[in-house]
């Protein structure tokens, strides 16, 4: 029997669930990219970017993107999160967070963000992670308006993803 909660989301990874006459909304609608290892071989980081260490520049972090009290400080502690900043002129200008999974060969890019008058540069996100996670294939789900920038940057869509959330009451 399906047990229904009177709250809570659903990740469709294959998006095809319609979970709207369940009581959900559609909260993301969005497309997995994969990008294979690159086969640049670089021992640092691409020049401005840097591994957020400590707990203010989280703070900081989490106040440019409009994220407070989503990343808590304990997540400099997980070894499998890398929370990285981008400073330009001492101001924190953009930022993404890799992790790794299960698979030795594969990292997760996510929350890649930019201040308002910069594009995210996703060719040069690959280079961090290129420099983190040798070897690496990299994947990420983004939203229609990031995935013509991602697919010029070498990723390739490889299907939908979809969160859908229903609220209580």
């Amino acid at each position: 029997m399906l047990a229904i909660h009177e709250s809570g989301a659903v990740a469709d990874s294959f998006g095809d669930l319609d979970l709207a006459p369940h009581g959900f909304t559609l909260l993301v609608d969005a497309t997995w990219v994969h990008h294979p290892p690159s086969n640049e071989l670089r021992s640092t980081l691409p020049t401005g970017w840097s591994l957020v260490r400590d707990p203010e520049l989280l703070a900081e972090w989490n106040r440019a993107h409009d994220y407070a009290g989503v990343l808590v400080s304990a997540v400099l502690e997980r070894p499998e999160f890398m929370v990285l900043a981008r400073h330009v002129g001492g101001a924190l200008v953009a930022g993404a967070v890799i992790h790794r999974g299960g698979r030795p060969d594969l990292v997760g890019l996510s929350n890649a963000w930019s201040a308002t008058s910069i594009e995210v540069d996703y060719a040069e996100l690959l280079a961090v992670a290129a420099a983190l996670h040798p070897g690496s294939s990299i994947t990420d789900f983004a939203r229609e308006a990031d995935v013509g920038a991602m697919v010029a940057a070498g990723f390739a869509p490889v299907g939908p993803q979809r969160v859908w959330v229903r609220e209580p009451g």
